[in-house]
């Protein structure tokens, strides 16, 4: 009975493993990329001139000095964002400066590779994803303001998001984790 007992003892921990799991799935990358990703300040959104309009009903700016078109941010929306970007009109749209951090979020891993010239055994990996800001968390008067998501602007590129990014993880003892 006993050689019976050990035979699926030793089985049992030769199927089943005795620590973290190996595999690295992209939902797994997805959740580790979302834990490690932390808020960010000084997010550039996109007004559109709806939003402009909104704004100041909102009481979030008003004109600087009535009859000129130069625009001031009131205390209240001094405290949302940065008072470099608001200086005038902007019938077009105009690209202003969030004070308020917002948290990226991870979309979707689109890819997972092991690094150049690996043999496939590295504990590393290269996961590549697309992220977006998570807009849920802004305050009310933000959230009023942008009926839909903002369109965040990446202050190098100028282009709108969602965007692409890639990053290390690394498997520990315990699992994996992030390594960059």
């Amino acid at each position: 009975m006993r050689p019976l007992l050990y035979a699926s003892l030793f089985m049992f921990l030769f199927v089943a493993g005795c620590g973290p799991s190996k595999d690295l799935t992209r939902d797994k990358a997805k959740d580790l990329l979302d834990s490690a990703l932390v808020p960010e300040q000084d997010v550039n959104v996109f007004l559109s001139p709806s939003e402009f309009i909104a704004g100041k009903r909102l009481g979030l700016w008003g004109e600087s000095d009535p009859g000129i078109t130069f625009y001031a941010f009131t205390p209240t929306g001094a405290t949302y964002f940065d008072d470099r970007g608001l200086t005038r009109y902007c019938p077009s749209g105009c690209v202003i400066p969030l004070k308020t951090p917002v948290k990226p979020h991870v979309i979707e891993v689109t890819g997972i590779a092991d690094p150049p010239f690996a043999n496939g055994n590295e504990p590393v990996k290269i996961v590549e994803y697309t992220w977006n800001y998570d807009w849920s968390t802004l305050p009310d008067p933000l959230k009023q303001l942008f009926s839909n998501a903002p369109e965040a602007v990446n202050p190098m590129s100028g282009q709108p998001g969602p965007w692409k990014g890639h990053r290390v993880l690394q498997l520990y003892d315990d699992g994996w984790r992030v390594a960059n």
